[in-house]
């Protein structure tokens, strides 16, 4: 992003655990990781949530299904439109995102749970 956003290394793991009889996956996160992560030079430090999917749903039911997962993006997206400074089309988008949960096959959320360090521009649901 032009020098602007910058970090030594960017990993972003992803590990499924396949099934002998079904066909939902357990999914684990752990290792994704941003190393020296700067935006205009100012270091930001990220808290990852690795266990945002959470457990695999019993019953080989869906992720988009399972209430515990539902109940985290819900309170990711409850955080996101508290902000003060939230810009309208944003708060648009995660009332539509907040009206649809659990009716669809996706799911937008994030293993960010905050980003704080002095670097300019706003973060929103942290």
């Amino acid at each position: 992003m032009l020098d602007v956003v910058t970090a030594d290394r960017v990993v972003g793991q992803m590990i499924t655990e396949h099934p002998l009889i079904g066909y939902v996956p357990t999914i684990y996160f752990l290792g994704t990781r941003f190393e020296n992560l700067r935006v205009a030079g100012n270091p930001v430090e990220l808290d990852l949530d690795h266990e945002v999917i959470g457990p695999k749903p019993a019953d080989d039911a869906p992720y988009t299904k399972e209430q515990g997962f539902l109940s985290r993006v819900s309170r990711q997206y409850d955080r996101i439109r508290q902000h003060k400074d939230l810009p309208a089309e944003l708060s648009e988008r995660y009332n539509r995102l907040s009206s649809t949960l659990g009716g669809s096959e996706t799911v937008e959320c994030s293993l960010v749970n905050q980003a704080s360090g002095r670097y300019p521009g706003h973060t929103f649901g942290t």
